[in-house]
C-alpha cells in the first residue's frame, strides 16, 4: 500500500487483531459481532485461537532481526586512550557493513580514544581488521572498511556503487509515505542489486529505508551484537520524531546502550531507517546524549543519507592533508582520523532570541565572522537558502546545520527594498 503511514506489517497486525476479536468475543455472541459494520465481512469466519501466542511476537521480531542480522558486525578497538575527558573508552561496540566490498557504518564515540586498531567480528564468526576512513564529527558517524574477497567471477565492487535505497516509488507525496511490506511492495523490481539482498561473502547488503517513508509512531528494532557476539541483541521502540537535531536525526523510545551504538534502527519490512549513535541537549559535541544510554531517549541518522554520503567520506583520506595542517588545537588532536567537520558559526543574530518564533531579520552580525567577511549587514532579512524559500530563524538553522566546514552558503537577502545575492563561506 503507497503512501499509507503504516505502523505495523501483516504478521504483527495478525497477531493483535487476534487479540481484539478474543475481547469482543469476550462481551459479545459471534452473531451479534458479524451485524457490526466493521465487522461485516466476516472476519470471524475462521476458528478463533483461545490465546495469543506471546511467543508468535518474539518470533515475528526474530525474524525481521535475522533479515539485517548478517551484516551487524562487533567492532573492537585496541590501544589508544583510556578515557577520553570524563568518559570511559569504550572498547566494544556494533557496526552494520553497507556496501558488498566491505565499508561499514558506526558510531564516532566508539573511536574518539583513537584506537591503534580495530577488529570487527562477523556474523559468521571470521575476525577481520577494519580501517578507519573517515568520521562524520556533525552526524557523529564513523566510516570503516574491512577487506572482503570477492567471490569467483564476480565483481563486489560493482555492489557498492549503487544506494541501497527503498525509495522507488514514482508519487513524490513526501507527507504521507509508506512502509510497504515486504510481501506487497510493487517497486522491489527497481531497487538497485546492492539492496536487493544479494548475498556476497556470506552477509547481505541491507536495505535503506525512503527517509520519507518514516512516521512518527511506527514500530522499530534497536539491533546491536556486543553483548552476545554470537547472536544480535534487540531492543523495542518506536519512531518518536523526525527531523530532531536540525534535521539530521531520528529519534527512538527504544533503549539503547552504548555498547550498541552504531548498530541499526530498522523497520518491520528488515529495512534499515539509520545508524545509532547519541545526540543531547546543547551544543553538538562527541560525547554528548551518551548519559541518555537506556533512558528511552536515541538516535540515528537515516542510512539513504549516509549512503549519499559515502562516496565524499571515502575520498576525504586523500583531501584531508590541507585540513590537518590547520594549527588549531582541536584539529590537532583529530589529525589521525580524516574528518568531515560541522560548519561553523556564521554570525548572525536575530531579533527574537527564539529560533523557531524569529522572523529571519538580523538584528547582529558578528565581527569577523562569515557573515560579516561576506558583507551580510543589521537590518537585512533572508528570503532564501540556497535557492528555498524561509520564513523563520529555525529554518536558516536547519539548512545551516546540513553544511560541512569549507563549503559554500548561498543567501537571497532583502536590503531597503531590494533583493540581493550573498554567498559565505563557512570557514573560521
Amino acid at each position: 500500500m503507497k503512501n499509507t503511514c503504516r505502523f505495523l506489517d501483516s504478521r504483527l497486525y495478525e497477531v493483535i487483531l487476534t487479540s481484539a476479536s478474543l475481547f469482543l468475543a469476550s462481551l459479545f455472541s459471534a452473531s451479534q459481532i458479524s451485524a457490526l459494520p466493521f465487522f461485516a465481512s466476516s472476519i470471524f469466519a475462521a476458528e478463533m485461537p483461545e490465546r495469543v501466542d506471546a511467543e508468535g511476537v518474539q518470533a515475528v521480531y526474530g525474524a525481521i532481526r535475522d533479515q539485517v542480522a548478517s551484516a551487524v558486525v562487533r567492532l573492537e578497538t585496541i590501544g589508544g586512550t583510556e578515557r577520553v575527558g570524563d568518559v570511559n573508552a569504550i572498547r566494544e561496540t556494533t557496526g552494520l557493513l553497507v556496501t558488498a566490498d566491505g565499508f561499514l557504518f558506526s558510531s564516532a564515540v566508539a573511536f574518539a580514544h583513537e584506537p591503534d586498531a580495530v577488529v570487527a567480528l562477523l556474523a559468521s564468526g571470521e575476525r577481520r581488521n577494519a580501517k578507519i576512513i573517515c568520521t562524520d564529527l556533525k552526524r557523529k558517524i564513523t566510516l570503516l572498511k574491512i577487506d572482503m574477497p570477492t567471490e569467483t567471477g564476480k565483481d563486489s565492487a560493482s555492489h557498492s556503487t549503487s544506494i541501497p535505497s527503498s525509495d522507488s516509488s514514482s508519487d513524490q507525496n513526501s507527507d504521507s509515505g509508506s512502509v510497504p511490506s515486504s510481501g506487497q511492495n510493487s517497486d522491489s523490481s527497481s531497487v538497485p542489486s546492492s539492496a536487493s539482498g544479494s548475498s556476497m561473502n556470506s552477509f547481505s547488503v541491507p536495505v535503506a529505508a525512503s527517509v520519507r517513508e518514516i512516521c512518527v509512531g511506527q514500530k522499530v528494532l534497536a539491533l546491536g551484537r556486543v553483548l552476545n557476539p554470537e547472536t544480535v541483541s534487540i531492543a523495542t521502540g518506536i519512531v518518536s520524531g523526525k527531523n530532531r537535531q536540525h534535521g539530521l536525526a531520528i529519534q527512538t523510545d527504544a533503549h539503547v546502550s552504548p555498547d550498541n551504538y552504531g548498530g541499526p534502527l530498522v523497520n518491520l519490512d528488515g529495512k534499515v531507517l539509520g545508524i545509532l549513535t547519541p545526540f543531547g541537549m546543547g551544543e553538538n559535541e562527541l560525547f554528548t546524549g551518551v548519559e541518555l544510554y537506556d533512558s528511552g531517549t536515541a538516535f540515528a541518522i537515516p542510512l539513504e543519507d549516509l549512503l549519499t554520503l559515502l562516496p565524499r567520506m571515502k575520498s576525504t583520506t586523500e583531501n584531508n592533508s590541507e585540513n590537518n595542517s590547520e594549527s588549531s588545537t582541536e584539529k590537532k588532536a583529530e589529525s589521525k582520523t580524516p574528518v568531515l567537520r560541522p560548519a561553523p558559526k556564521v554570525g548572525l543574530m536575530f531579533r527574537n532570541p527564539t529560533a523557531i518564533l524569529a522572523t529571519t531579520e538580523i538584528l547582529y552580525v558578528a565581527e569577523k565572522s562569515p557573515a560579516e567577511k561576506a558583507g551580510i549587514q543589521a537590518g537585512d532579512i533572508i528570503t532564501h537558502v540556497n535557492g528555498k524559500p524561509i520564513s523563520r530563524a529555525v529554518d536558516f538553522q536547519q539548512a545551516h546545520a546540513r553544511y560541512y566546514e569549507g563549503e559554500t552558503l548561498t543567501l537571497t537577502i532583502s536590503r531597503n527594498n531590494a533583493t540581493q545575492e550573498v554567498k559565505i563561506l563557512l570557514k573560521d
